[in-house]
C-alpha cells in the first residue's frame, strides 16, 4: 500500500477553515505595502472633487484640488514601492523557500534554513538543516510544477514571525493541496529571516498531517 494512502480519509479531501492572521497595519495596507490601495483611493478622490467642484459653481478650484490628489496618489504609489515592510520580505523568502525546496536548490535552502530548523510531518521529518537537505532532494524529483496560491504573515515580534503558505502541486505521488505553517527569525534587526521549523497546516486526503 503506497505510504500515503494510509493516512487518506474522506473528510481531509475539502480544505476546511483555516485560521487566518491578524490584517497588517492600515497605514502598511494603504501606503507602506504596495501602495496601490492608497494611490487608487486619492486618484479616484481627484476624479470625485473634479467633477464636485466643476458642477458647484467652483471650476477654478477644481483642477488645482485634482492636482494636489494626483500628487499624494503618486507619492503614496512612490513610497509603497521603494519601501519593503517586514510582511513583504517575509511574503518574498516564503516564496524563495518553496520555490528552492521543489527545484532541491541546496545552496538557497542552506541560506533560508536556520542550522537547528526542523520539519515535521506525518510522513517525514528531520531535525537540522543538513538533514532537512535531503528530504527536498527526494521531493524534488516528483513535482513537476508548483504554484504558490497564497501566504498569510504573522508578525510576534521584530524578529520572530510565522507564515501559511497555500501550496499547489503537480506530482504523481504527492497530495496537489496543502496549507504549511513556516516559522522564522531574525537573529538581528538587519539579518535576514531564516526558517526555523516547517510543520503541515492542512494536507488534502491526509488525517492529522503534523503527526502525534
Amino acid at each position: 500500500m503506497n505510504l500515503l494512502a494510509r493516512f487518506v480519509v474522506p473528510a481531509q479531501i475539502f480544505e476546511p477553515p483555516i485560521p487566518s492572521v491578524a490584517p497588517a497595519p492600515l497605514i502598511e495596507r494603504w501606503v507602506t505595502g504596495s501602495g496601490i490601495p492608497g494611490a487608487a483611493l486619492a486618484l479616484g478622490l481627484a476624479v470625485v472633487a473634479f467633477l464636485i467642484l466643476s458642477r458647484t459653481g467652483r471650476a477654478r478650484m477644481a483642477f488645482p484640488v485634482a492636482a494636489g490628489l494626483c500628487l499624494v496618489g503618486g507619492v503614496i504609489l512612490g513610497i509603497g514601492q521603494l519601501v519593503e515592510t517586514p510582511r513583504e520580505s517575509l511574503r518574498r523568502s516564503a516564496r524563495a523557500l518553496v520555490d528552492a525546496a521543489v527545484a532541491a536548490d541546496r545552496p538557497a535552502l542552506t541560506l533560508l534554513l536556520h542550522p537547528d530548523a526542523r520539519v515535521r510531518t506525518r510522513f517525514a521529518g528531520a531535525e537540522g538543516r543538513e538533514n532537512i537537505l535531503p528530504l527536498a532532494d527526494r521531493a524534488a524529483g516528483r513535482i513537476t510544477g508548483h504554484d504558490v496560491r497564497e501566504v498569510r504573515v504573522d508578525l510576534r515580534g521584530p524578529r520572530v514571525a510565522r507564515t501559511q503558505i497555500r501550496l499547489s502541486l503537480d506530482a504523481d505521488t504527492l497530495p496537489p493541496a496543502s496549507w504549511w505553517a513556516v516559522d522564522w527569525q531574525k537573529d538581528t534587526m538587519d539579518a535576514p529571516w531564516v526558517v526555523t521549523s516547517i510543520e503541515p497546516i492542512w494536507i488534502q486526503g491526509m488525517a492529522d498531517p503534523a503527526g502525534p
